[in-house]
């Protein structure tokens, strides 16, 4: 299948309108830097795009299996467009889209920062996602009554920083929603 087809095909199953990539003059770009895999500037979430061509050829990827994948999988196709006729997948899903990269089809010189980048992904993952009464280490934490003032402290304000980080992401997509709604 043909790229133009796959294109094609995302514009065809895209839900959402679409929105223009550069609404604003800048083009969005994919750096790769020193320990980062990725550095996206100046982009906002769910408003920017990037073409999924430009990633690929960052990474030796092949593009056209990297869209059919993107395609089959339900958020990543969540954030798939079509523009000016190429493949584009919202900035917000590129981490996730980098997590689920096998780190042996990619070029060995980016092999290496790949492969930190899903182990820090699955770190953070973890320690936003853990059940309570595990610690970063995966063993139990002592009960309530065992933990020093310190220990409860820290935990509280895990708890408290976990139902802000909630909160913010609630309220973004409310405002989200709002804006696309005034939009139609």
């Amino acid at each position: 299948m043909h790229t133009a087809s796959i294109a094609e095909r995302v514009a065809e199953g895209s839900a959402l309108v679409m929105q223009d990539a550069n609404r604003d003059g800048h083009d969005p770009t994919t750096v790769f830097y020193e320990e980062d895999i990725i550095a996206l500037q100046e982009l906002d979430a769910n408003e920017r795009y990037v073409p999924l061509s430009r990633l690929c050829a960052t990474l030796g990827l092949d593009e056209e299996g990297a869209v059919q994948a993107a395609i089959a999988h339900s958020t990543l196709s969540s954030g798939l467009r079509s523009i000016a006729g190429d493949v584009v997948l919202r900035v917000d899903l590129v981490p996730l889209w980098l997590a689920m990269i096998d780190t042996a089809s990619v070029n060995s010189a980016v092999r290496s920062k790949l492969s930190l980048y899903q182990q820090e992904c699955a770190s953070v993952l973890w320690q936003a996602f853990k059940p309570q009464g595990f610690g970063p280490e995966d063993t139990l934490l002592p009960e309530p009554a065992e933990m020093e003032p310190a220990e409860l402290a820290y935990q509280g304000m895990m708890a408290q920083a976990a139902l802000a980080r909630q909160q913010m992401l609630v309220e973004r997509q409310l405002q989200t929603n709002r804006e696309e709604g005034n939009r139609i």
